[in-house]
Parts: structure tokens; C-alpha cells; sequence
């Protein structure tokens, strides 16, 4: 597998007062941010929500041209394939 140029790093931390729950609004599942590749992820999610989180935020990481709405579309389907292989997250 080639690596990526980009630099990326990876940070679970609370995003707000109340866990993720998708509300217009409300607490964000995870962010990116373009100018120094950090992508934050709330840790207080459901694993297969977090799973989808963090393909969401890499796949605005890696295609920043797509619109959210293609980004919403692909990234659900990688987690939920990720998913169903088996992929979990292991704690360190």
C-alpha cells in the first residue's frame, strides 16, 4: 500500500458538553481541519458510528473537492463494508 504525502493526525476528543446525537446544532460526531491535517473524533459514539466518523473525516481529507453530500454517500458505505469485515477499533 503506498503511503500518503499528507500528514494526518488522529485525536479522540470531547467535541462538546453532551455526546453526538445528530441534531442540527448539536455536538459534531468529528471535524478536519485542512490547515494542520487534524482530525478530531468524539470518542462518546457507538462503535459502528465512530468507524463511519472516522472514514467521513479521511475521505475530507484525502477528496477535499467533494461535496458533503458525495462524502456522506461513500463514507457510509466504506464504514458499513469495514463493518461487516469485521473491523473494530482497538484501544492502546
Amino acid at each position: 500500500m503506498a503511503k500518503s504525502k499528507n500528514k494526518r493526525v488522529i485525536k479522540f476528543v470531547r467535541l462538546g458538553k453532551t455526546p453526538p446525537d445528530g441534531k442540527k446544532g448539536g455536538t459534531a460526531y468529528g471535524t478536519y481541519n485542512p490547515n494542520n491535517g487534524v482530525i478530531r473524533i468524539d470518542p462518546r459514539q457507538k462503535e459502528a458510528e465512530l468507524i463511519d466518523t472516522a472514514v467521513h473525516e479521511l475521505v475530507h481529507a484525502s477528496f477535499p473537492y467533494l461535496e458533503e453530500d458525495a462524502v456522506l454517500k461513500g463514507a457510509s458505505e466504506i464504514a458499513e463494508a469495514m463493518w461487516e469485515m469485521g473491523y473494530r477499533r482497538t484501544l492502546q
